[in-house]
């Protein structure tokens, strides 16, 4: 996905998108941040989103490169869904815990994490513990699979530890 080119990375958004119910608008979101993103230097995708400085705004990227936006609504930070779960991106940890409220960390695992999301969801300790440690897991093993570009059969204790300490560090 790193290597592809803008046409193509466009495609695969709108089929990643058959039966969103703002496929249009997420799908225009999606262009207009690999257009804005195809003007900063590097061989892939990801070494163009740290050149553009996104990475090190969470919370003003958008409108700090003036992509579309409207009252309440984001089609560029609405196009980070796809584009994560395509992993065409790999924000850094910081911008992942300040942009919690747009990306859809349940949508990226059932994408992403397959059998072994199914696999996780049965093990005793995850079944019987509260629904909200559940969920905290969850969007930690997403977030740590965005980051690292890894399945959750790849991952590692160096891996969480690393995702641990920043949490820990950030509050």
């Amino acid at each position: 996905m790193q290597r592809l080119a803008l046409d193509e990375l466009c495609e695969l958004v709108e089929d990643q998108l058959r039966g969103h119910l703002r496929r249009n608008d997420v799908g225009l979101g999606a262009r207009a941040v690999l257009e804005m993103l195809s003007r900063y230097p590097g061989d892939t995708w990801e070494e163009r989103w740290l050149a553009s400085g996104c990475d090190a705004a969470p919370n003003t990227w958008v409108t700090h490169h003036g992509l579309p936006t409207a009252p309440f609504w984001s089609s560029a930070l609405a196009a980070m869904n796809p584009l994560l779960q395509l992993r065409v991106l790999r924000p850094s940890y910081s911008w992942l815990l300040n942009t919690y409220r747009v990306i859809n960390l349940r949508a990226f695992l059932e994408v992403n994490a397959g059998s072994d999301l199914q696999r996780l969801r049965s093990m005793p300790a995850y079944a019987n513990n509260v629904p909200r440690y559940q969920v905290d897991s969850e969007r930690a093993l997403a977030r740590v699979m965005i980051r690292t570009g890894k399945q959750i059969d790849q991952l590692n204790g160096d891996d969480l530890l690393q995702y641990a300490d920043v949490v820990k560090t950030s509050g």
